[in-house]
């Protein structure tokens, strides 16, 4: 089952002191909580205790068979078994019967970390507990100017507020995969879905250590964006390095173009 698991690119959390903590940072009394890929239930049987609502979807048939023998017959826990990425939250709701989701948490399979998380940006929720390669979150809480900068941290940091919380070493998880993982806490912000704005960001940093000068003469920059060249001109911001560039400077950039 571990070998299969492995296949969907899942590494199974086993260490019980990191399961205690993620369970301590999401806070799940009396909550509705989503958990994406319940696996082996090692998590979920410990946020079944004390939520008002676990919801679990996990695409693995063994898996969910393994999760009904161990909570199929709890009340307050539902399992569907679905791909995450092909669910919206309102599909989630109704498959239910709930009327909200509170909380969200996973021991997110690395192939499935940026759809995922992108996704999310259409789901409400107060906050999510999400475990993820370390270099990923790395990337996600990035700042201006440094490295890890990226069209992730932009997005990441547009739709949510996250918070590093710890690192969780490889030989936590069986089988062991070959880097080790993190823990961040996402918080959702009230920004509204714009498929355009985003779709200029990822655009925009496919020349991420170009300035915005070379990145606006660029053949589908200027094809999708004629305007871009004179716009950086005229706020004199043509010498910028693209991965120099804050949240708040793309918004305005993009406001001045679209």
């Amino acid at each position: 089952m571990y070998n299969k698991r492995k296949h969907f690119g899942q590494h199974m959390l086993t260490d019980e002191r990191v399961l205690n903590y993620e369970k301590e940072m999401l806070q799940p009394e009396g909550k509705i909580i989503l958990e994406i890929g319940g696996g082996t239930g090692n998590l979920s049987k410990r946020l079944a205790e004390e939520a008002k609502h676990l919801i679990i979807v996990e695409k693995d048939r063994d898996m969910t068979g393994t999760l009904d023998a161990l909570l199929g017959d709890k009340k307050n826990v539902t399992i569907l078994e679905e791909d995450a990425l092909n669910l919206s939250e309102k599909d989630v709701l109704f498959a239910s019967k709930q009327k909200r989701i509170d909380q969200i948490i996973s021991n997110v399979p690395y192939s499935i970390s940026s759809p995922l998380l992108f996704k999310l940006r259409n789901f409400n929720f107060e906050k999510a507990i999400l475990c993820l390669q370390k270099e990923f979150v790395d990337r996600m809480v990035g700042l201006p100017g440094t490295k890890d900068w990226s069209r992730l941290s932009v997005m990441t940091q547009l739709y949510f507020k996250p918070v590093y919380l710890k690192k969780v070493g490889k030989e936590s998880f069986s089988p062991q995969p070959e880097v080790d993982s993190a823990i961040v806490m996402l918080f959702k912000k009230d920004e509204r879905t714009d498929e355009k704005r985003d779709k200029f960001i990822e655009h925009l940093f496919s020349h991420k250590k170009n300035t915005l000068h070379a990145a606006s003469k660029a053949k589908e920059m200027r094809e999708t964006y004629p305007n871009l060249e004179k716009t950086v001109a005229d706020m004199k911001m043509e010498k910028r390095r693209i991965f120099t560039l804050t949240i708040e400077e793309i918004q305005e950039i993009y406001s001045k173009i679209k």
